[in-house]
């Protein structure tokens, strides 16, 4: 005998036909991530001009627990007045408001003297994420664009790291190193950078990581290995997620491009390492050598 749900919807007729605003909620927040929609307009990217105490969001759409909502002009938003001798954090906010029904901009004031930005409300009430963040200085009197800082969270929660010039060195041996990546090419407010060494997933589902890395190439001698890797909660045997090992062909710098599909808890961190037994240090080749270069990206693809 078959047995109905306890909910479902939504449906021309019966019980599945009464959607509720929390009812759409529910179903409709599976779609995607929460955040803005890349390629949109200029992607709700938070600027300072020097204009006054203010900062100017320009236009762009957005989905926030499965509701859509877009501006095609820019909205002017008023930073409150600086402390005299303090500085002060701010961030610039999109809100869901479920009580009044609205999708919104909106500045969360910070505490002068704090180190950390305002912390957004993700309740049964409303749901904020993050557009950007505001350096106020003490005293001041306008804000530059030098204060703020435009990192939203994406629906697709992506990013792509690479390396400079000053290339980082490898010692010979088995342990290998992490490898730094210390150029943002773009960010996403829900990947964490605990250092440059690391990425902290603030979102949890399945993720994919593409790493490049590619060596120098001093010598043929040995082998050069990569290799993505989850932190497991300080222990000392984390975990390898995708690993490549290349043997150098003589005048060609060996490269590796691995990926892993995995899915994390949020909160959880993953790692670029490489290794190399050459018997000699060898660089890791940034941008400047390689259009490709040495590159991490990572995708959010869904719960």
């Amino acid at each position: 005998m078959a047995t109905t749900l306890d909910t479902y919807m939504p449906y021309d007729s019966g019980p599945g036909s009464n959607v509720t605003e929390d009812g759409w909620r529910q179903f409709a927040r599976h779609f995607r991530g929460d955040g803005v929609i890349r390629n949109v307009g200029s992607e709700f990217r938070p600027l300072g001009d020097s204009t006054g105490m203010q900062v100017k969001v320009p236009a762009g759409e957005c989905w926030i627990r499965g509701q859509w909502g877009s501006s095609t002009a820019t909205k002017t938003l008023p930073i409150a007045a600086a402390h005299a001798t303090l500085q002060r954090l701010d961030r610039v906010i999109l809100r869901n408001d479920f009580l009044n029904n609205r999708i919104e901009l909106d500045v969360l004031t910070g505490t002068p003297g704090s180190s950390s930005y305002p912390s957004v409300t993700q309740s049964t009430a409303m749901w904020e994420i993050q557009l950007g963040q505001v350096t106020v200085p003490a005293a001041a009197v306008t804000i530059t664009s030098g204060n703020v800082r435009a990192i939203p969270e994406y629906t697709d929660g992506s990013c792509s790291y690479t390396v400079d010039a000053g290339f980082q060195t490898v010692a010979s041996g088995t342990t290998g190193a992490r490898i730094d990546f210390d150029v943002e090419q773009f960010p996403s407010s829900v990947v964490g950078r605990p250092s440059i060494r690391e990425w902290q997933l603030n979102r949890a589902g399945m993720w994919l990581i593409v790493f490049n890395l590619y060596w120098d190439n001093p010598n043929g001698t040995g082998s050069r290995r990569a290799w993505i890797q989850r932190q497991n909660g300080g222990s000392p045997n984390p975990v390898k997620l995708a690993w490549d090992t290349r043997v150098p062909v003589t005048d060609i710098g060996p490269a590796h491009n691995i990926s892993a599909l995995e899915r994390f808890s949020s909160g959880e961190i993953v790692e670029m390492w490489g290794a190399q037994n050459s018997g000699v240090s060898i660089n890791v080749l940034g941008t400047s050598t390689f259009n490709e270069g040495t590159r991490v990206q990572l995708y959010w693809l869904g719960p």
